[in-house]
């Protein structure tokens, strides 16, 4: 639920095909340009398209490798708005992009492996890389030139980052498919380790925020484990906090406030969950602070993959939507949805060929 103006989407990405290519990943983006914001959508074919929010065309470029990962931040150095881009020519290639000049690398760095995993915050970059024998290694690099400040190996691989105030400092959290899926709460600058726990299922959604205002920020994860679950962690002991099970493969999850009923003005010690699955189903869930009892408050199906979610003030307004895509029958969808998840804004567009 962090940098919200700038990021659109804050989980990890699930494929979904459409039309002739594949869609891999994708992240917001504000147009320097126009002050707009955009979607930025990547490409098995190694493509990308810049979108406006009614999904007209605003750039394009072809020629990369398969795209893996997509990330937003605004670089040290710079008030503009870049795109850090994962991809896999060359052993695994990152790229700094600017969306106004999508066809010109700003910065480059090949030979990483396999992109899994990005994360961007101040002046770093963190990436999370699979080697060719599958060993997943996690990286802090400097965001305007790539050049490595720390790295962690031996890992499994990296499907998602994101950070934590511990209360005292910022820890970086990350979730990886070894040890049955684990996640890792590590120190932001050395990457030493500060705590792990184990035996969480493969993990297609990571989120952070301080739920119950301790200073603290919990974790949120959703999994394969018990026929497909949601499961909030407390900050560095990582112990279960609350969970819902049986929802199905999870494809994506974010967590906030989300509403007039789930503002943080409501003052009702709850917040959200929004969690999308494989089989095309969208929910969510208002989350009891004291108690980690979920209660269901919207729900959408039929929705092919969903592929992203986020929720954020996609309005500038002090309250907060569910933003999430979706690709079904050849298209991708764009949705901006109250809590109950009715539509506010959509749009469905079919990608270049």
């Amino acid at each position: 639920m962090k940098r919200v103006a700038l990021i659109l989407f804050l989980v990890a990405f699930s494929p979904a095909f459409v039309s002739a290519k594949t869609l891999t990943a994708g992240t917001g983006v504000v147009m320097r340009n126009t002050g707009t914001q955009a979607i930025v959508l990547g490409y098995d074919n190694g493509s990308l398209e810049i979108r406006s929010w009614s999904g007209a065309l605003i750039a394009s470029r072809s020629g990369l490798g398969r795209i893996t990962a997509l990330e937003n931040y605004r670089s040290r150095g710079s008030v503009q708005p870049k795109i850090f881009v994962g991809s896999a020519e060359n052993g695994g290639t990152l790229r700094l992009i600017d969306p106004v000049a999508l066809s010109t690398d700003v910065t480059k760095r090949v030979g990483l492996g396999t992109i899994t995993s990005l994360w961007a915050w101040q002046r770093w970059i963190y990436v999370g890389a699979k080697s060719t024998s599958g060993v997943g290694t996690i990286y802090r690099l400097d965001n305007l030139n790539f050049g490595t400040l720390a790295s962690r190996t031996g890992l499994g691989e990296i499907k998602a980052i994101n950070d934590a105030d511990t209360g005292t400092t910022k820890d970086i959290v990350i979730a990886s498919l070894d040890g049955s899926g684990t996640v890792r709460q590590l120190l932001f600058d050395s990457l030493a380790i500060r705590s792990y726990r184990n035996g969480q299922g493969a993990i297609y959604g990571l989120d952070t925020g301080d739920m119950n205002n301790d200073g603290k920020d919990e974790i949120a994860i959703a999994s394969t484990a018990g026929g497909g679950c949601v499961k909030m962690l407390y900050n560095t002991t990582l112990a279960t906090a609350g969970q819902i099970t049986g929802i199905g493969a999870p494809s994506c999850m974010a967590m906030g406030h989300v509403g007039i009923a789930q503002s943080d003005d409501a003052g009702n010690g709850k917040f959200s969950i929004a969690v999308g699955t494989s089989g095309g189903v969208m929910r969510n869930y208002a989350v009891t602070t004291a108690t980690g009892a979920f209660s269901l408050i919207g729900q959408r199906t039929a929705l092919g993959v969903v592929n992203q979610a986020g929720i954020w003030g996609a309005y500038g307004t002090d309250v907060d939507q569910v933003v999430f895509m979706n690709s079904v029958g050849g298209k991708i969808e764009f949705h901006i949805a109250s809590e109950t998840l009715v539509d506010m804004t959509k749009f469905s567009v079919t990608p270049l060929p």
